[in-house]
């Protein structure tokens, strides 16, 4: 960072010149995140890409849009209708590969990183020169691009694309705020379409609004030690700001109305909030938060190589894991206080800091992140908002160095310029772990804890299996098998997986046992169900398999659920009627099949069943 007079943060300081200096800064940190991440176009589908872009018919059907963008099948909690547009649109262009989405990801990411430059140059104010603010713009936009933590979401299409869209839109919001100052209701309306615009793309949007209190302290930068005037100069910042804050609001409430007509009176949150109960007693739970803070503040300013992907947190926590949470995040609360406290210069990156805390707060499994029995989400891609304001308070801390300390401002930029070619280094040694699944799940196993190989090792099968490796699919759902049980219901599919694969390799008996434990485990695994029925139609009992497919279709009725897998129950339940030469049952069920099932693949083979049986073909389609 170049030596020179500044500011320091002022809120009300816009850019009158060194407009080419800026869009150059702009444009070097968005040049070097494409270059970095250029081999990501060539990347595969990973994981949850499958659901959204190759499994979810309601998205693929532009007829269907209504239940796709407001009721994805991928959980009960996900009401992103926005960034799920954003895949719609390019399925509905006929986007079948990944390349375009890779690209929309990339663009997204390298559109953020040159907006975090442009803070840096509008938040360091005009009275800095045009030089200086321009090497710490883009040093510090470059902190942001190349950071290893948001390796995830530029090459995770799916998961990525949420917290990069909704970071976008939280960046020009805060662009906004830094270049129009003045609190008028016009700019509440803009803060609060994009605030709107955020929550719809990702519920932790709600991070922002959090974060916004700390950030106006920032930028204003409030005189005096702490105590009662303290106080009221930070609420005569706040009532400047009402506005907007009112605008926030406002959005806020509208989005939560929008949620409850999608989803209903729990607002998509049953499964979630469920979850509760299985994290303990309440010391338990603030262990959590501050295990999972713990986590985001060590991974923010500590590189590490290849973390694992969608890291999760093993419950419960305890021991010196809980111990070293506490104090990482007692630490960095203690930090910040003492730097309002002690010293004029840190007040306002100290403010930023806690920005970047409070933003935090929604991803610290407050309201705890859904994933399987016996840990919580803490992923990397969730830092993608939040390392934001860190990047800021660098900006800020380097202003106000350039003044008081230019020594200290010199190692700053020494210290900076270390750390990007450690962030590129990590960055490029990672990228190659994304290229496919396979190598996706292998690394994550690697690197993860016994508490999620049961679903790694069922994840690395089924791509083993997508790509015709019998004999690796095998050896992987047979350790998947091997793990205690998180749930049954998890358990259920690692046993119907390896039955899956043993049928396949035409290992009859090991299949109908996989099937059978899958069974015993959760008898509501209709994909256990049905392949077991198709093994005792094999071997010639079709009374056995009809008996195991009725009982299948009386749990459900009496459940009075719904299942995606409901549709081959009954056409595997028609095969058998028709072995058993009941023909008028197997052509009702043949019917019924035909009303529930979208696979298209899988419909033909219903209609040529129906055709053998009836004689007369099904008709058109």
């Amino acid at each position: 960072m170049a030596d020179a007079p500044g500011s320091g943060a002022a809120f009300d300081h816009a850019p009158r010149g060194g407009g080419r200096i800026a869009a150059a800064a702009a444009g070097l940190c968005a040049a070097a995140v494409l270059a970095l991440y250029w081999p990501v176009l060539d990347f595969d589908f990973v994981w949850d890409d499958r659901s959204y872009l190759q499994h979810s018919p309601e998205l693929k059907d532009p007829s269907q849009w209504r239940v796709g963008l407001l009721q994805a099948a991928t959980g009960e909690s996900v009401f992103r209708p926005l960034a799920l547009l954003t895949f719609g649109l390019e399925l509905w262009s006929g986007q079948s590969g990944p390349k375009t989405y890779h690209l929309v990801n990339l663009l997204l990411h390298a559109l953020n990183t040159a907006l975090v430059a442009l803070l840096v140059w509008r938040l360091l104010g005009q009275d800095s020169p045009p030089r200086f603010r321009g090497t710490t713009a883009a040093i510090c936009g470059l902190l942001y691009g190349l950071h290893p933590a948001l390796t995830e979401p530029v090459a995770w299409i799916s998961l990525g694309r949420f917290d990069l869209l909704m970071t976008a839109f939280l960046l020009i919001a805060l662009e906004l705020e830094i270049a129009r100052p003045a609190d008028s209701w016009g700019r509440a309306c803009a803060m609060g379409l994009l605030f709107l615009a955020a929550l719809l793309t990702k519920e932790t949007a709600v991070g922002f609004l959090l974060a916004l209190p700390f950030v106006h302290l920032a930028l204003a930068g409030p005189p005096g030690p702490p105590g009662p005037s303290h106080l009221a100069a930070a609420a005569r910042v706040w009532s400047s700001h009402l506005r907007v804050y009112t605008g926030l609001a406002v959005a806020f409430v509208a989005y939560l109305l929008l949620r409850l007509v999608a989803l209903g009176p729990q607002l998509g949150m049953g499964r979630v909030m469920a979850r509760y109960e299985s994290i303990g007693p309440i010391e338990q739970h603030v262990l959590v938060v501050a295990a999972s803070l713990a986590h985001y503040v060590s991974e923010a300013f500590w590189i590490g190589l290849d973390p694992a992907p969608n890291r999760v947190l093993p419950l419960p926590v305890e021991g010196l894991h809980a111990a070293l949470s506490v104090a990482i995040t007692a630490g960095a609360v203690a930090l910040a206080a003492i730097a309002i406290r002690t010293t004029e210069a840190g007040r306002a990156p100290a403010g930023w800091f806690l920005a970047f805390l409070t933003a935090l707060l929604p991803v610290s499994n407050i309201i705890p992140a859904p994933t399987y029995a016996g840990e919580l989400q803490i992923a990397s891609r969730y830092l993608a908002l939040p390392l934001v304001f860190v990047c800021l308070a660098a900006g800020s801390l380097a202003s106000n160095l350039s003044t008081r300390h230019p020594g200290a401002l010199k190692f700053l930029g020494g210290f900076a310029g270390v750390w990007l070619v450690a962030c590129a280094v990590a960055v490029s040694a990672t990228i190659p772990l994304w290229k496919d699944e396979g190598t996706v799940y292998r690394w994550a196993i690697a690197r993860s804890g016994e508490s999620s190989w049961r679903y790694l090792y069922i994840n690395l099968g089924a791509y083993y299996l997508r790509t015709g490796d019998l004999a690796q699919a095998q050896e992987a759902f047979l350790n998947a098998v091997k793990f205690p049980p998180r749930s049954a219901a998890l358990a259920g599919i690692a046993w119907y997986n390896l039955g899956n694969v043993e049928a396949k390799l035409g290992h009859v008996a090991p299949a109908a046992e996989a099937f059978r434990a899958s069974l015993a485990l959760d008898p509501d695994n209709l994909y256990s169900r049905a392949g077991l029925a198709e093994l005792e139609r094999s071997q010639g009992r079709a009374g056995s398999a009809a008996a195991l497919l009725e009982e299948g279709l009386d749990r459900l009725r009496a459940a009075g659920r719904s299942h995606p897998g409901r549709g081959l129950l009954h056409f595997r339940l028609g095969l058998a009627y028709a072995d058993l030469l009941r023909r008028e049952e197997a052509v009702r069920e043949f019917n019924i099949a035909l009303q529930f099932i979208r696979d298209e693949p899988m419909r033909v083979a219903v209609e040529q069943a129906l055709q053998a049986v009836t004689g007369v073909p099904h008709g058109p389609r």
